[in-house]
């Protein structure tokens, strides 16, 4: 199931290397003949533009408007949708559409409204939902109302899943800062330059439920932002190539004692700049609380739903 949207140029109609200029100038998209697909592999957001047919505007004449049976062949060649602007003599040909998939976390819409904005600012075209109803102007709070509206709509269907009641779940203002952590984590991470370590903060799943972890190979500066938990790597070894044996996994609340004395530093979540001198003191410490990784799974970004929209939707009578 997925949220869409298309899209009518007000005029001229864009070309696709207009369209395609306009993602590449943006990042985590990747382009193939007539979309753009979206990816940020910090926050794990995607969706995706598509143009819905062939454009050349060089060689059209906005001066003259084709008879509604004409729209209507060219449509049904073409394979694009049409849309009726008042009369069955005003009818036109979508451009493009976007979309994006139902039954993920809140901060999917947060994102996707980011590039969704930046794509009505450079084109300005009309936008169609998915009544048809014509929408002349589409804010940011616009798309977040729908978005949402047909969200929890795709989360109720997860009722039906065998396993519904074990769909992993997280606050939804604790999930909006990590999400917005994660999303400013590479401007951080520049800011900051090799002084210090900003990780990427991903979720585990153990037998007490869902957690947020950041994780530290412990020979390296780091940025440490407040988690549930600490993953401790070896130095210098990368994640992809160790098992969770080697992994030791550390409770915030053994960790929150040891940083007394550092400053508390804000940005989406408080954090503590930790430097190699303390780095050294602390990993030594934890290294002996911690505890082996065996228990922890890994979950993708989109797994993690809101507690609260997943309470309200499976306690939803509808």
């Amino acid at each position: 199931m997925s949220f869409d949207l298309y899209f009518q140029p007000r005029g001229r109609e864009p070309s696709k290397q207009q369209f395609r200029a306009h993602f590449r100038r943006r990042p985590h998209y990747t382009l193939d003949e007539s979309s753009a697909t979206y990816h940020n592999k910090d926050t794990g957001v995607y969706f995706w533009f598509s143009l819905e047919g062939p454009s050349d505007p060089e060689e059209e004449n906005q001066a003259f408007r084709p008879p509604p049976w004409i729209i209507r062949a060219i449509s049904a060649l073409c394979g694009r949708r049409r849309i009726s602007f008042g009369s069955e003599d005003d009818q036109r040909l979508i451009w493009a559409s976007f979309g994006i998939n139902l039954g993920r976390p809140s901060f999917f819409g947060q994102e996707a409204a980011i590039e969704l904005q930046a794509f009505l600012g450079a084109f300005n075209p009309l936008v169609v939902d998915e009544s048809d109803t014509i929408r002349q102007q589409y804010s940011h709070d616009d798309f977040i109302r729908d978005w949402e509206a047909s969200n929890r709509l795709g989360v109720r269907a997860l009722r039906a899943l065998d396993d519904a009641k074990n769909v992993p779940v997280y606050p939804a203002e604790k999930l909006r800062r990590i999400w917005m952590w994660n999303y400013e984590r590479a401007d951080f991470q520049n800011e900051v330059a090799d002084r210090f370590f900003v990780p990427k903060i991903a979720f585990y799943r153990d037998s007490d439920g869902t957690k947020a972890a950041a994780t530290w190979a412990y020979d390296v500066p780091v940025c440490l932002p407040q988690v549930d938990i600490v993953i401790l790597t070896p130095p210098s070894a990368g994640l992809e190539s160790l098992s969770k044996s080697d992994l030791r996994v550390v409770p915030w609340s053994r960790i929150a004692p040891r940083l007394r004395n550092l400053p508390a530093e804000q940005r989406a979540l408080p954090y503590w700049e930790i430097t190699i001198d303390d780095a050294e003191v602390l990993a030594g410490v934890l290294l002996k609380e911690s505890d082996d990784g065996t228990r922890l799974d890994s979950m993708s970004d989109d797994e993690v739903l809101d507690e609260e929209l997943v309470r309200s939707a499976f306690e939803s009578g509808d």
